[in-house]
């Protein structure tokens, strides 16, 4: 299938995104991945392009292969912990990113690039396509437009952030309690967050010397999330997957006929019978957590409610990689001690999901921020796994009545020791007569390809500068 391009070949598409796999393979990768799939099937040329952190002094790019795609990969110098005014503009704006990006834009030509994260790559890529006319297109995976962390949650045992105030003092005092040095953690959990916009205030209004690194780290907090929006009103397209996405697009201005929500979508969850270790009659009653081992996914609180339910045959499946968050892993291993009923799972390859989840009596979903459609949620919805998931906006609106989900208020593992034990006490060994329908929560597949490829068609075949 020909499509609109520079040449009568297939149109090439660019897809770029914060991390790829083989190192990463959460939600945001697996939605990359499956679209590139996709995108090759309905006739279209994709490579794609990975950021990647690195201890190394300078910047450096390399080419990979992955499931036959070409994986472009640009890493630059991360020192964790380490935070000036250079470094927190670089978070999103980092020229550094732009001459390998440049080189890839220059080599492959792509009519169309479409970023699914800017973390990592940062708005200089963006610029290197706006300074080409190549059209964008956008689709937001979490909450990095408005919040450098992405999740847009409190360190410091406060509800969920509503995003930069007005001076941006929140996020100097986040900033603070995540530097290494233990006395600013100490004064910036405990003082009042008056404090800290007084602080901000102050830094932003002395006339110091234009070089002084307080005051710039300070205005650049500020003008964080203006200079990113900035850049988000020149982009062709925008697809939000959930309603809180879509109303932050709006709240910063982004035009609404930018604005096209297309919720998630996901390959229909395939079982392959013959690789199932046990049947259900012969498990014990089987809890799973598949996601990211990072604190905001929530698996500590899955482990705090274990302590409270004393029914010892479960047998507890914790999926995800241990090396990428070491510190948080060795604390849920703390948590989990001599309980014989948790084992750390690893990883397993996207296409297995289906028969991960068929070995489940139920997936817990606990995360802490507010999600934005977890692809494993979509997943167990289309698998029919019962699910208990966090009560948070990003999980709830891609559900319905027919949906076998519990729900508990974030983070609290009383709750959610009750519901397990609820589970528990209701599990029948033959599962197949007590699990609603299946149904697909998010786009299918299909469904998603052909919206990319109307949004792709139009964009490419239109000039860039005459958008109506």
């Amino acid at each position: 299938m020909n499509r609109p391009g520079n040449s009568a070949s297939a149109a090439r598409i660019l897809l770029c995104v914060h991390q790829f796999f083989p190192d990463y393979s959460a939600g945001t990768e697996v939605l990359v991945l499956s679209t590139a799939k996709a995108l090759q099937a309905a006739g279209y040329e994709v490579q794609i392009v990975t950021g990647a952190l690195t201890d190394s002094p300078e910047a450096s790019s390399s080419v990979t292969d992955f499931q036959g795609f070409t994986v472009y990969r640009i890493s630059t110098p991360y020192v964790r912990g380490q935070f000036d005014a250079q470094t927190v503009v670089k978070e999103y704006d980092n020229p550094d990113t732009s001459p390998a990006f440049a080189a890839i834009l220059e080599r492959y030509a792509p009519d169309l690039v479409h970023f699914f994260h800017f973390k990592n790559l940062t708005l200089s890529c963006l610029r290197e396509c706006f300074a080409r006319s190549i059209p964008t297109v956008f689709t937001p995976t979490d909450y990095w437009l408005t919040c450098r962390t992405c999740q847009l949650l409190k360190p410091w045992g406060e509800p969920e952030c509503a995003g930069p105030q007005t001076l941006a003092g929140n996020c100097l005092r986040h900033i603070l309690v995540n530097t290494e040095r233990h006395a600013l953690v100490r004064a910036a959990k405990v003082l009042p967050g008056i404090v800290f916009s007084t602080l901000a205030g102050l830094l932003q209004s002395l006339r110091l010397p234009k070089a002084t690194k307080l005051q710039r780290l300070a205005t650049d907090l500020k003008d964080r999330k203006p200079r990113i929006f900035s850049h988000l009103e020149n982009i062709d397209l925008l697809l939000p997957p959930t309603s809180s996405l879509h109303a932050t697009l709006l709240a910063g201005g982004i035009a609404p006929k930018k604005i096209q929500p297309l919720r998630y979508a996901i390959e229909q969850p395939a079982v392959n019978h013959d690789v199932i270790a046990t049947s259900a009659t012969a498990r014990p009653f089987t809890v799973g957590f598949i996601g990211t081992l990072v604190e905001h996914k929530g698996c500590h609180v899955l482990l705090s409610a274990l302590k409270s339910v004393q029914h010892r045959q479960m047998d507890v499946r914790i999926y995800g990689s241990v090396e990428h968050y070491p510190a948080y892993v060795q604390t849920l291993k703390t948590m989990v001690g001599d309980d014989h009923r948790v084992r750390f799972c690893g990883t397993f390859p996207s296409a297995d999901i289906g028969n991960v989840l068929s070995e489940l009596d139920v997936l817990v979903i606990p995360s802490t921020w507010r999600e934005n459609a977890p692809l494993v949620l979509l997943n167990a919805v289309a698998s029919a796994t019962p699910v208990i998931a966090s009560d948070v906006v990003g999980i709830t609106e891609y559900l319905d009545d027919a949906d076998d989900v519990s729900l508990f208020p974030p983070g609290d593992s009383r709750r959610l020791a009750q519901l397990l034990d609820e589970r528990r006490q209701t599990h029948i060994d033959t599962r197949s007569t007590s699990r609603r329908a299946a149904r697909m929560a998010g786009s299918s597949l299909e469904t998603y390809a052909s919206a990319l490829d109307s949004a792709y068609t139009r964009l490419i075949q239109r000039p860039y500068d005459n958008m109506e």
